[in-house]
C-alpha cells in the first residue's frame, strides 16, 4: 500500500523519529515499521521493529477484533525485549514475551553511577495475559498479568539504584525466579545466590536464600550463609523503598572482633570465636541478642592478664544504635 519515512514528536516527554512502514494487502494488511524512540531523561534512545496485520475486513466492517503481532522487538545496545501472539479486543489474549537485558546497556541509559561495571543480565521469558480491551488504556494495564520465568546475574548494588534504594546493600548475586499475578503488582517467587556482599554493613561471604517479593516487600528465608569465618542462618523482610527493615540472624563459629563491632560492643579479649543470635526491626540498625565468645587459645588460667584466662563469655544485650546496654553477662575461666 504505501512505503515511507517520517517524522514524529510528541509535544511533551518523548519522541519517535525515523519510523519506516512497509504496508502489504492480502487477506490481511501487514505492516512493518521500525525506528528509534527518544524518551526525556534516558541518556540512550531505544530501538523498534514490528511486524503485525489485521484482518482485510476491517476495510468493509470497519471494526478492528484481532491484531497478529508477529514480531514485535525494543532494541538498546545489546538488549532486546521481543513480544508476538496474537491480541484479541474482545476476548482475553495471551502473547509471549521474552527479553534479554544486559545491565551494561541499563547502566548507560539511565546513566548509573555503576562502580564496579557490572557485565550482568537478565533473562527471562512467558506470557503476558490481556484481558479484553475496554474503555480507557489504565483500565487494560491494571488487568494485564504475567506468567513468567526469569533468570539473573548482577551487581546488587545496581538493581538497588535502578529501585531508588540507597541502604548498602552489595555484592555478586545470582538468581531465578518465577513471576506471577498482575504487571503492576507482580509476585515474584525464587531462590538467591550473594557473594562477597553486604546487607546494612553485614559483611556476607556466601549466602543461599529463597526470596519472595509482594506488595513491594522483599523476603528472605531459609537463608544460609558463611560471614566472618562462620556460618549463620537468616532470615529479612525489606520493604522497597527501603524505610525499615526486619532481620534476624543465628550464628555459630564466627570471628569475635567483626561480630562484637557489628553489634557495637567492643571488648579487649584475646581473639576468639562466637556463637549467637540477633534480630532487628525498625529503620535504625538496632539489634538485640545473645552470644557465647569462646577465646581461639586458653591459656588454663596462667598468665598475668585476666582476661587472657577466660575460657567464655556469655551476655545478651540491646543496641539502639548509640547506646549499647548488656543485659545479662556471665564469666568462666578467670
Amino acid at each position: 500500500i504505501s512505503k515511507g519515512e517520517f517524522f514524529w514528536k510528541e509535544q511533551k516527554n518523548w519522541s519517535v523519529k525515523d519510523i519506516k512502514i512497509d504496508g502489504r494487502l492480502r487477506e490481511e494488511i501487514e505492516i512493518i515499521a521500525s525506528g528509534e524512540t527518544f524518551y526525556e531523561g534516558l541518556k540512550k534512545s531505544i530501538g523498534f521493529r514490528a511486524a503485525i496485520s489485521i484482518p482485510v475486513k476491517i476495510l468493509r466492517e470497519g471494526t478492528l477484533e484481532e491484531i497478529n503481532i508477529k514480531d514485535m522487538i525494543l532494541l538498546s545496545g545489546r538488549s532486546e525485549i521481543d513480544l508476538s501472539g496474537r491480541f484479541h479486543l474482545l476476548r482475553e489474549s495471551q502473547l509471549r514475551i521474552g527479553f534479554k537485558v544486559f545491565m551494561e546497556d541499563i547502566i548507560e541509559t539511565l546513566s548509573l553511577r555503576a562502580a564496579p561495571k557490572d557485565k550482568g543480565y537478565l533473562k527471562a521469558k512467558g506470557v503476558l495475559i490481556a484481558r479484553p480491551w475496554g474503555q480507557e488504556f489504565s483500565d487494560f494495564l491494571s488487568g494485564l498479568s504475567c506468567e513468567i520465568e526469569t533468570v539473573g546475574d548482577m551487581r546488587l548494588e545496581n538493581l538497588m539504584e535502578i529501585l531508588s534504594v540507597k541502604e548498602r546493600l552489595s555484592g555478586d548475586l545470582r538468581f531465578n525466579a518465577k513471576v506471577g499475578g498482575k504487571v503492576l503488582s507482580p509476585v515474584l517467587r525464587g531462590e538467591a545466590r550473594l557473594r562477597k556482599g553486604n546487607l546494612f554493613g553485614i559483611e556476607i561471604d556466601d549466602l543461599n536464600t529463597e526470596v519472595v517479593f509482594k506488595e513491594r516487600r522483599l523476603f528472605f528465608s531459609n537463608a544460609h550463609g558463611e560471614l566472618y569465618g562462620g556460618k549463620a542462618d537468616a532470615e529479612a523482610e525489606i520493604p522497597i523503598p527501603v524505610h525499615d527493615f526486619r532481620l534476624h540472624i543465628k550464628a555459630e563459629g564466627v570471628r569475635d572482633k567483626a561480630i562484637m563491632e557489628l553489634i557495637g560492643l567492643k571488648f579487649p579479649i584475646p581473639d576468639g570465636i562466637v556463637d549467637g543470635e540477633f534480630a532487628h526491626a525498625g529503620k535504625r540498625f538496632s539489634p538485640a541478642g545473645w552470644f557465647l565468645y569462646r577465646p581461639v587459645k586458653h591459656l588454663n588460667g596462667k598468665g598475668f592478664n585476666p582476661l587472657d584466662r577466660i575460657k567464655e563469655i556469655k551476655a545478651s544485650f540491646n543496641y539502639d544504635g548509640e547506646n549499647r546496654i548488656l543485659n545479662f553477662i556471665d564469666f568462666a575461666g578467670i
